[in-house]
Parts: C-alpha cells; sequence; structure tokens
C-alpha cells in the first residue's frame, strides 16, 4: 500500500497530517502523478511550509482522456498536425523509440512502450528518410494507437491504459505538436 510522505525540515518523513512516517528498509520511493494522489491536502502543506518544489509534481499539468478517446483504439486529436523531424527524433530523448526502417529508408513512426508491456505507436509521414532526414523536413501527423504488445498483438482502447501514462503520452504529443 504507497503512502505519500515528504521530508520534513528534521530529515525524517511525515504524512500529509504531520505524522511521523517511518519509511521501510524495502520500501521503493517514487515521485507520485497529480492522478494519483489527493493534490488539495499536499497543496496546502507547501503553501504552510513555503515549500518550493524543485520541479513541477503538484501543478504538474495533466491531459486525462475524453470519454470518447477512452473507447476510441485511434487517438485522433493530433492527426492533421505539422511537425517538424527534428522534434520527431527528439522523442528519442523522453523514452520514445523511432520505428523500423521501411522501403526507401523511411522511419513513419514512434513508440513508446508503457511500464505494463503496452506499445504507443505515433504515426507520421512521409517519414523521415535515414541518409537524408532534411529532405522531408515537415511530417504529417496521422494517428496513434495501443497495441497490447510490443511491435504485435491486438489495438486497443485508449481506456486500457493508465491514466497517468495517457497523461504523460498526451502531453509528450502535445509538446511535439504545438
Amino acid at each position: 500500500d504507497a503512502t505519500a510522505f515528504r521530508v520534513a525540515e528534521d530529515g525524517t518523513c511525515a504524512d500529509v497530517h504531520d505524522n511521523a512516517f517511518v519509511l521501510p528498509e524495502d520500501a521503493r520511493v517514487t515521485i507520485p502523478h497529480p492522478l494519483r494522489f489527493d493534490l488539495a491536502p499536499w497543496g496546502e502543506v507547501f503553501a504552510d511550509y513555503e515549500l518550493l518544489q524543485p520541479f513541477e509534481q503538484l501543478a504538474r499539468p495533466v491531459y486525462p482522456l475524453t470519454d470518447d478517446e477512452r473507447g476510441a483504439t485511434r487517438l485522433a486529436r493530433f492527426s492533421g498536425k505539422t511537425v517538424d523531424f527534428r522534434r520527431i527524433m527528439g522523442m528519442t530523448s523522453r523514452g520514445w523509440e523511432l520505428g523500423e526502417k521501411e522501403d526507401g529508408g523511411f522511419r513513419r513512426q514512434v513508440m513508446l512502450m508503457t511500464p505494463d508491456g503496452k506499445h504507443v505507436m505515433a504515426f507520421f509521414s512521409p517519414g523521415i528518410r535515414v541518409i537524408a532526414p532534411e529532405e522531408f523536413a515537415e511530417q504529417d501527423f496521422r494517428d496513434v494507437i495501443v497495441l497490447s504488445g510490443r511491435h504485435s498483438g491486438t489495438t486497443i482502447p485508449f481506456g486500457d491504459l493508465d491514466p497517468a501514462v495517457a497523461s504523460e503520452v498526451i502531453a509528450d504529443l502535445t509538446r511535439l505538436t504545438s
């Protein structure tokens, strides 16, 4: 069972109610996504103690799926946007991988494996030519799908993604296409 805590001024751990919290020796500490815990009480703690966050966490933007998107097997909100190939290649710094080379040496997708083994694929055209990527600098963003496994499997609805993972995928694609 996960417990949210902060490191108090004296170096001990405290929960949202300022009760002492002893971190178990075998604990795995992660940074919670705003969709996974109640933000309001923690916002009050941070305000009361005038704590500054070293990076966006409590106020981190979240991108929930719409009702229609949860049931859809294709995410169309980015379709038709034009993207410079360098921005697509920059997705690799966020954990995405360029797709395999296709006919003519083109790569036409970026892919992301989710922590639970699902495979998000975003497609664009005409594709990035490996030997001369600037030849087709502008790429038309097509659509996004989720597969139940790497490079294969069944196309599944976006609602099958963990909500925090879906939010981060949409955040990455929003940065890419804006």
